[in-house]
């Protein structure tokens, strides 16, 4: 159940946050981590124990009308919220967006080329190419149990350059598309 909740949620992020990631490392309690892996962790504890002594140590309870305990905890939970996103999920969000860039930047290219009629095909050709680039602008490799946010976006990514590629006058070729499944091989 948790895992069609991670793949709807992690569809309707347009798979720039894979949420499968944190419910499978809460779930599995199994971590393999790469030395990067660990600096980063080690960071957000060491910015959440840095948020929670400074919250602990600052705090004027006649003004918060909070326990140095509170807002220890409070400073805590506001350092490892801040401090995750900063290290850990504004990268990967990031490196997601350009390559969701690079995509758009193909499929305009790829439009571009078939209302421009770049290439001598018939309508029947063209039909199966939109078709085909429909097919991959809504790829999704997310299944019950992994969200697989960046594979998707390299799999987009890859199959539109090839399908770029196929465009190219002097390489393309009609019986590719016409008579066969929409598909690239």
């Amino acid at each position: 159940m948790l895992g069609l909740f991670t793949k709807k949620l992690t569809e309707s992020f347009n798979h720039f946050v894979d949420w499968s990631r944190a419910a499978n490392l809460i779930r599995t309690g199994n971590h393999r981590y790469s030395k990067d892996e660990l600096i980063a962790r080690g960071s957000i504890v060491a910015l959440t124990a840095v948020f929670a002594y400074v919250g602990a140590n600052l705090n004027k309870s006649e003004i918060t009308g909070c326990s140095d305990t509170t807002m220890m905890m409070i400073s805590a939970i506001v350092g490892a919220v801040l401090s995750h996103h900063v290290i850990a999920v504004r990268p990967l969000y990031l490196k997601r967006l350009e390559i969701s860039k690079d995509c758009e930047r193909l499929s305009n290219e790829i439009m571009q080329k078939l209302e421009n009629n770049e290439i001598n095909m018939s309508l029947v050709c063209k039909a199966h190419i939109e078709e085909e680039l429909h097919r991959i602008q809504h790829l999704s490799l997310s299944n019950e149990t992994h969200g697989n946010a960046s594979q998707t976006w390299g799999r987009r990514q890859r199959l539109l350059s090839e399908l770029n590629e196929k465009l190219i006058p002097e390489k393309f070729n009609e019986a590719d598309w016409v008579g066969v499944s929409a598909k690239l091989r």
